[in-house]
């Protein structure tokens, strides 16, 4: 009887765990929780943020334009890593790698591209996202 009720008991703990990993800690632990994955609020407010802050951009801005750009956003849960043709923009950790990554292309000093695409494929652009901004000589 004990062990049947320990196993049960064990198995409740499990679901839990695992629901809590899935939504994150923070959907039922107020704020500064240890939450693994931002909650649905906050995964809203950061892609907001990022539609705001590609809002701002426009096709041949030069990459010093560009990066006092992101400095000027408030995008405190997002990693900025800058390359030599290309600066990445990168919402936290989604379940499933559906986190955004907005990818700045620069050709000659110059932004030519801006594409959301998820964490898990370049070529993948999330249903939700704005449309890809892409510089065109025709």
């Amino acid at each position: 009887m004990k062990q049947r009720r320990l196993i049960t008991i064990l198995i409740v703990f499990f679901f839990l765990l695992i629901t809590l990993i899935f939504f994150g800690g923070n959907y039922l632990i107020n704020k500064g929780g240890w939450g693994i994955f931002p909650t649905p609020l906050e995964r809203q407010q950061t892609r907001d943020r990022i539609c705001r802050f590609v809002e701002d951009l426009q096709l041949g801005l030069s990459k010093n334009q560009v990066e006092e750009i992101v400095n000027k956003h408030d995008l405190p849960d997002i990693s900025v890593s800058h390359e030599k043709s290309e600066i990445r923009l990168r919402t936290p950790i989604e379940w499933g790698a559906q986190n955004w990554v907005v990818y700045l292309i620069f050709e000659n000093d110059l932004l030519s591209e801006i594409k959301i695409r998820t964490e898990d494929s370049r070529s993948h652009k999330p249903k939700e996202a704005p449309p890809d901004i892409v510089y065109s000589q025709e």
